[in-house]
């Protein structure tokens, strides 16, 4: 499919419906690939998933050519033992004199949270690699689990300036008509009702701005399970690398909690919004904590059952209050002994009469000094307004409690990067935990800013690219010596709502053929026999893409078809 619009290249499906900012056109087009899979030790199957994750992209008027990439066919061999090889041979078009990066990733049982490199990998992978047909990418490794999810990357560096364009699309009205509607008690006993359309709504919206949700509940007593909502956003190429940004979504009893914790959670999803019409090397995780207020459970939760199941955690910036401003003298007190640890720091708030106008920008120096560094650089070039207090506290900051009071902490005690972005708490705000903690006390400008120097530190380490893929899914259980993907069958209407009919050649179709469809996690789903014209009803199954397989008495034959409603 070729995607050709005035502006923005926009998704196949653009589900938010939110305008894009104009930039300039480039068009885009799949090409072909085509894998070859030996893995020596069971029979798989395998699915041909073509599919171009988010054709988003920074381009310039210049780049005209079409790039593209597309699997054609995909052939199995018999396979044993407990070791894989794998062949990929792929055709890549680039505009006259481009070049590209080109890798190979896999999802496997043993792990399927992201993609992985497959180390070792050779032949026409790696950086600038030219246009051309017939290209060979080698690998040999050992067989993991049962299943395997392989995507081929091609990707760019943009040509434009990228981070001055996503910073200026964070929207300090977005966020106050989010926190209109997040603002109130979100409290597991004396506010169910808000907490919980407060997490439907982070959840739909992540849904809207197409991120993969993830629900992780905890339990916290016979009456109440904790609720973590994590939104990711993959990679291209780097998807073993992750980056997080967020906070807590819950609020004390009696506080509407506009700053605690509401101007986080719109801060993240406006985040979120403008950060998935892009793409980028490395996975970007937007993140929604429960029971913060009852000792950050949701976080500690989150880092003691992910951290080494999610990837290589580059940082977390944590919110913790970003909306309380004030200009007024003495409007800014500290922490009992702030002084003796950081004695310039409170100093220049003492030479500003102690205003209460900046954002304090919170790491450690055990892990997180770079990553400080690095957020104060990002505002000083692209959010000069906002001024940043840069405070590390020693080690992981056991003797600063008042410096361990949010999100981040669980983060520094497992050694991940992390920051505690806030305007202070209750040493700036005098509504902090109480009644009038809402939308109308706090500066949504101010808070604004604070999201666009997140969103700047994040791009700037993130890469970003313009990325096509293709994936390919296998799973080890079917007994036949050849899969291929194959243009002799047909499925209609695809996409589909309710039913499909299936038609295929008599050179495919056996005497005993039968039909079966599979989810991309390799779950069957249905099945049955094949003749030569067959209808089957998909009214049950939920929007998405699947796999059908026919099996013959030496062969199967895969096709992809989507449900869209």
């Amino acid at each position: 499919m070729l995607l050709v619009i005035s502006g923005w290249l926009l998704p196949l499906v653009q589900k938010n419906k939110m305008p894009y900012k104009s930039l300039y056109l480039y068009n885009i087009r799949k090409s072909i690939a085509m894998i070859k899979l030996t893995s020596l030790g069971c029979l798989p199957q395998l699915y041909k998933m073509v599919c171009v994750l988010s054709l988003l992209g920074l381009f310039t008027s210049d780049l005209s050519s079409q790039s593209s990439i597309e699997i054609d066919n995909v052939i199995l061999n018999p396979i044993s033992g407990d070791s894989a090889s794998i062949e990929l041979t792929y055709n890549l078009t680039l505009p006259t004199g481009a070049i590209a990066k080109v890798s190979l990733q896999r999802k496997t049982e043993n792990n399927p949270n992201y993609y992985q490199s497959l180390e070792g990998a050779v032949g026409e992978i790696g950086e600038e690699i030219t246009a051309g047909t017939n290209k060979v990418i080698t690998w040999q490794g050992p067989n993991e689990g049962s299943f395997y999810n392989l995507t081929l990357f091609v990707s760019q560096s943009p040509e434009v300036e990228v981070i001055s364009e996503l910073v200026n699309q964070i929207d300090s009205n977005q966020m106050r008509q989010d926190l209109e509607l997040i603002e109130g008690v979100r409290h597991r006993t004396a506010g169910v009702d808000q907490l919980g359309m407060t997490q439907d709504m982070i959840k739909d919206r992540m849904d809207t701005y197409d991120l993969e949700v993830l629900e992780q509940s905890f339990p916290f007593n016979s009456t109440y399970n904790g609720l973590n909502i994590i939104g990711t956003q993959s990679g291209c190429g780097q998807d073993e690398n992750v980056w997080l940004i967020g906070g807590h979504y819950d609020t004390v009893e009696g506080s509407p909690g506009a700053d605690d914790n509401g101007s986080a959670v719109v801060g993240m999803l406006e985040a979120a919004r403008v950060l998935s019409q892009y793409q980028f090397e490395k996975r970007i995780a937007f993140v929604a904590w429960d029971l913060e207020e009852e000792g950050l459970l949701g976080s500690i939760d989150f880092v003691s059952n992910n951290k080494d199941s999610f990837g290589e955690m580059e940082g977390y910036l944590n919110f913790e209050m970003i909306g309380y401003y004030s200009d007024r003298p003495n409007s800014q007190t500290f922490p009992s002994g702030f002084g003796q640890l950081f004695p310039a720091q409170q100093q220049a708030v003492e030479d500003d009469d102690n205003r209460g106008n900046f954002i304090t920008n919170v790491g450690n120096t055990q892990n997180s000094m770079a990553l400080m560094q690095s957020f104060e650089a990002a505002a000083n070039v692209y959010v000069p307004d906002l001024k940043v207090l840069s405070v590390a506290a020693p080690g992981t900051g056991e003797i600063v409690p008042d410096l361990r009071r949010s999100d981040h902490t669980p983060f520094w005690v497992a050694d991940i990067p992390a920051l505690m972005l806030t305007d202070g708490a209750n040493f700036r705000n005098e509504n902090y935990h109480g009644p009038e903690d809402v939308l109308d006390s706090l500066d949504f400008t101010f808070m604004s800013n604070v999201v666009k120097a997140s969103v700047a530190t994040i791009v700037q380490d993130a890469v970003p690219t313009i990325c096509l893929s293709d994936d390919f899914f296998t799973t080890v259980s079917l007994g036949t010596n050849t899969i291929v993907h194959s243009k002799n069958i047909k499925v209609s209407p695809n996409p589909t709502m309710d039913f499909i009919n299936v038609s295929t050649t008599e050179l495919i179709l056996d005497i005993d053929s039968q039909w079966a469809i599979y989810n991309n996690s390799g779950m069957l789903l249905k099945e049955g026999a094949l003749n030569l014209t067959t209808r089957i009803d998909c009214a049950s199954m939920q929007s998405g893409l699947y796999h059908l397989v026919i099996v013959g008495e030496d062969s199967a034959y895969s096709a992809n078809f989507i449900i869209q409603r």
